[in-house]
């Protein structure tokens, strides 16, 4: 009997000892304060993380609105290129009707401002192909996809319909200055190779865009273009 109480004694005492040791881990300041400090340290690597991805996607966005800024401006500085061209039209009609004749000058006029319109329409085809992609990259970015690669396939496709611009804008002074020279033969010729060149890098870029947009059907979203034509 004796036995039996002191056996009972010592399992109640041994776990007095443990509920014991147990709520002075719990309430011991050094604890307290490492656990406290272990939280701390977490919840300031989480404000770390928060601030550089904060921090990357402001400076996306200021390179967005840079880059949509610029281009932008170059659109507009197209337009008006083009509505001058236009609007000089009966200025080189009549300077060429007294060089060639006014049935062959006209002819040429006609001939010549048919080319750009059709270079012109394959341009603006081409830029809205860039601009839906371009689109389609961010609505990706947004959901977290890395789209560096097809970032530089489509940048190096807008760079050749930017290099095709360029020298349509160059060709239309060489035909105006063409009118004025006195061997108009030879330096239409010069104007009809720059033509060439135009049409070549509108090739390129067409190529560019549909590597492109074959890229991006691994995105899993609906194609946001269908293969350009010009």
């Amino acid at each position: 009997m004796e036995r039996r109480i002191f056996m009972s004694f010592q399992k109640y005492n041994k776990h007095f000892l443990m509920v014991g040791a147990s709520l002075f881990l719990a309430t011991s300041p050094f604890f307290v304060l490492a656990d406290t400090s272990r939280v701390a340290t977490t919840t300031k690597f989480k404000d770390i993380r928060q601030n550089l991805r904060q921090e990357v996607q402001q400076k996306r966005q200021e390179l967005k609105n840079s880059v949509q800024d610029i281009r932008q401006k170059f659109m507009e500085e197209v337009k008006q290129k083009r509505q001058e061209f236009k609007d000089q039209t009966k200025e080189r009609l009549d300077e060429i009707k007294k060089k060639l004749g006014e049935q062959r000058g006209p002819r040429i006029e006609a001939f010549f401002n048919q080319m750009v319109k059709k270079i012109e329409l394959a341009i603006d085809r081409l830029n809205n192909v860039s601009d839906r992609i371009n689109s389609r990259l961010d609505k990706a970015t947004t959901n977290g996809k890395d789209v560096t690669a097809f970032r530089a396939k489509l940048d190096m496709a807008k760079a050749k319909i930017t290099d095709a611009q360029n020298a349509l804008n160059d060709a239309k002074l060489k035909y105006s200055d063409a009118i004025k020279s006195v061997n108009f033969k030879t330096a239409f010729m010069n104007v009809k190779t720059l033509i060439k060149t135009v049409t070549q890098k509108l090739k390129e870029a067409h190529v560019a865009l549909i590597d492109v947009t074959n890229s991006i059907k691994g995105l899993g979203e609906k194609e946001a273009t269908t293969t350009p034509n010009h």
